[in-house]
């Protein structure tokens, strides 16, 4: 092959990449619209109308189970936005995930050959990718991402449960048996 005809292919695959990162940025934007579909009315997750407290320990473990149940696409969602706010205002891990998702991105597309370089040296698709995921894994737990991911589990749970707690939903097991509710409401 000459230099020339392998400049005009180099430069095909470099323009074929867009066309790849779109085809999984689409993926991805589908299962978050199949997510989003299954996440409870807002409306009926902030009603602050049905905010109280418990009346016993019993009723607090119900409405936590229940509301947990119930709202546990609402409670998912708010621990991502946590988390991908977590990474956006960090520059450095923002950065390393870009990294892995061209990285990835790169290694699809040298995914029908037998062989990949990797800085010069010819390895299996597999070997490369297993290199790939090991050096990223460590870049990231290196540049904070332990963190970031237990805190926003942290805090996400944290809010979750005295959400859970607080509400009194209708739709809970403890409002549908009316022995729970007379033994709750005896004075």
């Amino acid at each position: 092959m000459r230099p020339i005809e392998r400049a005009l292919s180099t430069h095909r695959k470099l323009f074929a990449t867009p066309k790849v990162i779109i085809a999984v940025v689409l993926t991805n934007v589908s299962w978050w619209k199949a997510q989003w579909h299954l996440v409870q009315p807002w409306s009926e997750f902030l009603d602050r109308g049905k905010l109280s407290l418990p009346r016993s320990l019993h009723e607090l473990r119900l409405r936590i189970k229940a509301n947990g149940n119930h709202f546990s696409h609402n409670y998912t969602l708010i621990f991502f936005g946590i988390l991908s706010c977590w990474v956006i205002s960090s520059a450095v891990l923002l950065l390393t995930v870009m990294g892995m998702a061209v990285v990835s991105t790169a290694l699809r597309m040298h995914a029908d050959s037998r062989k990949a370089a990797l800085r010069g040296a010819n390895m299996s698709v597999a070997k490369t990718l297993r290199v790939t995921i090991v050096a990223t894994t460590t870049l990231l737990f290196v540049y904070d991402m332990g963190s970031a991911l237990a805190c926003s589990f942290g805090i996400s749970v944290t809010t979750s449960i005295i959400h859970a707690a607080a509400l009194a939903s209708p739709r809970s097991s403890y409002s549908r048996n009316p022995r729970n509710m007379r033994r709750y409401h005896r004075r």
